[in-house]
């Protein structure tokens, strides 16, 4: 489909799982790209998307490898879904080098996968801050952030970040290294050096209030020549973006082709987003009083309580 003129949009069928290097290299009509959420482990390749008309791309639940998909005049939101928190246990994410240039929620800031997730070095570059969502470990290479003027880790307890010659390359997927597995059908990647930011003397580095001496403590974060605690982290976030670490599991969020209808186990204020973090409806939600809003088409962050969805209409 490379080099195709016409082309305008594409909806994947739950059987294709790769997006091939230079797939739709130079269609530059291609507005809209559908993946849908069970496409099982999800890999998107080198130039894949470059020259075309996208502004953002949702990727599925089951992403697994996020190559440099775009080498020149990336402004492509990358959208992570929310239900990667919930990862299989034994396999997460690699963005690989050069993957994320542009910001994905507020204007300068990249949001990171709310799962475990392996960096590579010079995954990460020539945005703003990055936000490392609550986690208790990853893997990164040295040099995985570089450019970057402020990381945000929302987790209370410093994260441990693991050295990558400790991942095993399965299928399209990664997973973590144990005992085992050690064996000659897998065995070890090549180990590279352990880090995350290119240049620790200059890069602020944010935490929750009160956990700045733990991250002082803690093997790479102490590398961070200025470690700030913040109550908050909205200003990074912006409207729409859960803070939490666990959300209500009473709210449930139904969706049909002319709205939602939120119901909550409490009455709860629901408040919906969309993805450029604009208003567009809110009310109160409960389980005697579901609400219901009508939405156009098109992707909605909806936010009840403590807890976060993103939806597509």
């Amino acid at each position: 489909m490379a080099c195709n003129p016409n082309l305008t949009s594409v909806k994947f069928p739950s059987s294709v799982w790769r997006i091939e290097q230079l797939a739709f290299f130079k269609s530059p009509k291609l507005e809209s790209i559908e993946i849908p959420h069970d496409t099982p482990s999800f890999f998107l390749g080198e130039r894949a998307l470059e020259g075309t008309a996208l502004t953002e791309v949702w990727l599925p639940d089951s992403m697994s490898e996020l190559q440099n998909f775009c080498y020149y005049d990336n402004k492509i939101k990358i959208r992570f879904s929310e239900n990667q928190a919930v990862y299989d246990e034994g396999y997460a994410p690699i963005l690989r080098g050069g993957a994320i240039k542009y910001h994905n929620i507020e204007e300068g800031v990249f949001l990171l996968p709310r799962s475990r997730f392996m960096l590579c070095e010079g995954s990460v570059t020539g945005v703003k801050t990055v936000v490392i969502p609550p986690t208790d470990r990853f893997a990164s290479q040295e040099k995985a952030i570089a450019g970057c003027e402020t990381i945000v880790s929302m987790a209370a307890e410093p994260p441990v970040v693991e050295n990558p010659g400790e991942w095993l390359y399965y299928w399209a997927g990664y997973r973590y290294y144990t005992e085992d597995d050690r064996t000659k059908e897998f065995g070890l990647r090549d180990a590279k050096p352990i880090g995350l930011a290119a240049d620790y003397e200059n890069v602020t580095l944010v935490v929750p209030t009160g956990s700045e001496e733990a991250y002082r403590s803690a093997p790479v974060w102490c590398e961070f020549k200025t470690i700030v605690g913040k109550d908050s982290f909205v200003e990074y976030l912006g409207a729409g973006i859960d803070e939490s670490v666990d959300g209500q599991s009473d709210v449930r969020v139904d969706v049909d082709g002319e709205g939602i209808t939120v119901t909550a186990g409490t009455l709860m204020r629901t408040s919906v987003f969309d993805t450029s973090g604009r208003l567009v409806g809110s009310g109160v939600a409960s389980a005697e009083n579901p609400l219901r809003l009508a939405l156009r088409p098109g992707f909605y962050i909806v936010r009840t309580g403590a807890t976060s969805h993103k939806i597509k209409i």
